[in-house]
């Protein structure tokens, strides 16, 4: 039925099922965790780069439209909070989609340019080629380092692998897989599918074997941690009349956990700034010192410059904890806007309460607890690989404060939690992560979580987090190789696509 179609509808078609299979990406990802999904995905998306008419450009947007439709529409939550109308707010969403579809445009565009006869070539350069557009998504304008398909090995025997190659190393991995059961699939070459499940069963099986290795060892005592999730709602949270009864929440949330070593708030959970905050801070303090324990909380800093005054996400700790940090990747929109001369007149709904905050210094100036370095990553700074690696290098433990209540009950949180795992795994790293309603939890070294408290409650998870050190092979190798190896194997591809090989051979005779 399909073949006696006009090319016009098979095209309708094909665009339709590219969609689909790119909507099928996130599925795999939490909460779903549904990551046998993910690999259909990227196989339909083989399968549809290989087989199905069109422009390779066009396909590739409307698979990154369904993969981005899907998995990041969380970002019009954001938005509802802060009242934008609904068709705006519809309008933006799609348009962000778009903007980041386009780097499947580009990626299945340059695809088809390396395409050639040999099929094992052109399964490596597919593979090589989603590394490096994920790994160029990840800084690109700032970067946007999610949904990368390595994330989905948290749930599954791959996640053995992450101390060694890191999340890109997965993605090579999740990707190659996904091509080795098309292939698996093809009846008529019995060897080759054969071939293709036993390479499968042995990558299954050699992270079944690595999740067994231990990385790091403890390094001194284990730090008794409460972490506080107040719940707050995200739509009144910064109303002049909350500030005292904010603080005071979070106190009494606190009093029954005073006993313990070091107590977490999450970001901006004082919602005054800090030089007006004195009085505050100062009751912190005098709590902390009274019962011997250590506060950490996240806090708007304002530091009066030559002409301005600048301002600042940060991190301060109290009593016996100690440092200061402010946070170094902002979030575009949510707290700076790009060209804000020109859009701040014309939406008034960009002005935020935090969309005026600058980065903080490099580099990372990690707090303290007594003798543990606690190396600190503000809400969206988690999702960045490298700057978790460089900061889990020179600290025992990874703290994270975030503030997911824009994003409500979607899928954001969730994905957010499973990043914050695979750091952990990457990095032999337990991971305290301290959110204002959700979810906040406590991580082992092998992304186990330990304790969380779930979306939208209010309450304090408690736990022994017992800092590490030693360097997993991710920790002193990272990951920049694995993009090079893939680069240089798209250069052979296209070397050889281009006959410059058959060329220099004739000047050589």
């Amino acid at each position: 039925m399909y073949r006696n179609l006009n090319n016009k509808t098979k095209l309708i078609i094909n665009y339709g099922l590219l969609t689909l299979a790119g909507a099928l990406f996130p599925l795999g990802f939490a909460p779903l965790n549904f990551w046998p999904l993910t690999l259909l995905s990227i196989s339909l998306a083989w399968l549809g780069v290989n087989y199905l008419i069109g422009s390779p450009a066009i396909k590739g947007w409307f698979y990154g439209i369904g993969l981005f439709g899907t998995g990041v529409s969380w970002i019009s939550a954001s938005m509802a909070v802060s009242d934008t109308p609904i068709v705006i707010m519809f309008v933006l969403t799609f348009i962000f989609c778009a903007v980041m579809a386009l780097y499947f445009a580009v990626q299945f565009s340059v695809f088809q340019k390396l395409k050639q006869e040999n099929i094992w070539i052109n399964a490596i350069s597919f593979t090589a080629l989603w590394v490096v557009f994920e790994w160029i998504r990840g800084w690109l304008f700032t970067g946007f380092p999610w949904l990368f398909a390595g994330y989905i090995s948290t749930e599954n025997w791959l996640s053995g692998f992450l101390p060694i190659v890191g999340v890109y190393g997965l993605t090579l991995l999740v990707v190659s897989i996904s091509v080795l059961l098309v292939f698996a699939m093809n009846k008529p070459e019995v060897k080759k599918s054969l071939g293709a499940l036993i390479i499968i069963a042995l990558i299954f099986g050699s992270g079944f074997l690595l999740q067994t290795r231990e990385w790091s060892q403890p390094a001194g005592d284990p730090i008794d941690t409460a972490v506080v999730q107040g719940n707050i709602d995200q739509k009144t949270k910064w109303n002049v009349g909350n500030i005292k009864p904010t603080f005071d929440l979070y106190v009494s949330l606190s009093q029954p956990h005073l006993d313990a070593d070091l107590i977490i708030w999450p970001e901006a959970a004082i919602t005054e700034l800090r030089s007006k905050a004195t009085d505050l801070t100062d009751l912190l303090e005098y709590i902390a010192v009274q019962t011997n324990t250590g506060i950490i909380t996240g806090i708007l800093t304002d530091v009066t410059g030559i002409e301005r005054k600048h301002y600042f996400n940060s991190a301060i700790g109290i009593g016996q904890a100690s440092g200061e940090y402010h946070k170094q990747r902002m979030v575009p929109f949510g707290e700076y806007v790009p060209f804000s001369s020109i859009l701040r007149p014309l939406l008034g709904f960009f002005n935020l309460p935090m969309s005026i905050l600058e980065a903080g210094d490099t580099p990372n100036s990690p707090l303290m607890y007594l003798g543990h370095s606690l190396g600190t990553l503000i809400c969206y700074e988690i999702a960045y690989p490298a700057m978790a690696r460089d900061s889990a290098q020179k600290n025992s433990v990874l703290l994270t404060l975030s503030n997911d209540a824009w994003f409500g009950l979607s899928f954001g949180p969730y994905q957010h939690l499973q990043i914050a795992r695979t750091r952990a795994m990457e990095t032999g790293r337990p991971v305290i992560r301290a959110t204002q309603d959700g979810v906040s939890a406590i991580i082992d070294p092998k992304g186990h979580i330990q304790v969380k408290a779930d979306k939208l409650k209010r309450a304090t998870i408690r736990q022994m987090v017992q800092p590490t050190s030693g360097n997993t092979p991710y920790l002193i190798a990272g990951h920049l190789w694995i993009i090079l190896l893939a680069s240089t194997f798209l250069m052979y591809a296209y070397l050889k696509k281009t006959n410059i090989f058959e060329r220099l051979l004739v000047l050589k005779d």
